[in-house]
């Protein structure tokens, strides 16, 4: 599927009613090969985040992206976002315009400064329970919370 070999972030959303949405709770690796039709060897993909939403499953990835570097990924870069978006019915992919991009890459680098500068990928977050998630060491003080 993907004819090009340039620094991309993937995001692949697999949906409740998605026959991927099982496997999808299991393992990343699999998903990213269906999803994308490509060999992860090919790709060099960087697993980022995942974020398990009640009827959402988001994984947000990076392919042929040599210069990541985890110490400086809580700046929103500008790659290009490829949509994968699993549903009942398929797979529709897409490239996303510039809000969805710009959206997609801050994403990531929030994810990068609430888990401090320790935490590397990838990063989980999980929103089906009644408890929020909870970041107790971000990169950025203003993310903590004040009583």
């Amino acid at each position: 599927m993907l004819g090009f070999k340039q620094p991309t972030r993937v995001t692949i959303l697999v949906r409740k009613r998605s026959p991927l949405w099982q496997p999808a709770l299991v393992a990343s690796g699999p998903i990213i090969e269906e999803a994308l039709h490509v060999k992860p060897s090919e790709a060099q993909p960087k697993f980022l985040v995942n974020e398990k939403w009640p009827v959402l499953n988001m994984f947000v990835l990076d392919i042929y992206h040599k210069s990541y570097r985890s110490a400086s990924a809580h700046i929103p870069e500008q790659l290009s976002v490829l949509t994968v978006d699993c549903r009942d019915k398929g797979i529709a992919v897409s490239i996303a315009g510039s809000f969805r991009r710009h959206e997609v890459n801050a994403q990531v680098a929030q994810h990068h400064n609430l888990n401090g500068w320790e935490g590397e990928p990838p990063f989980f977050a999980n929103y089906t329970f009644s408890t929020p998630v909870s970041f107790l060491d971000p990169r950025d003080s203003s993310f903590l919370k004040t009583s």
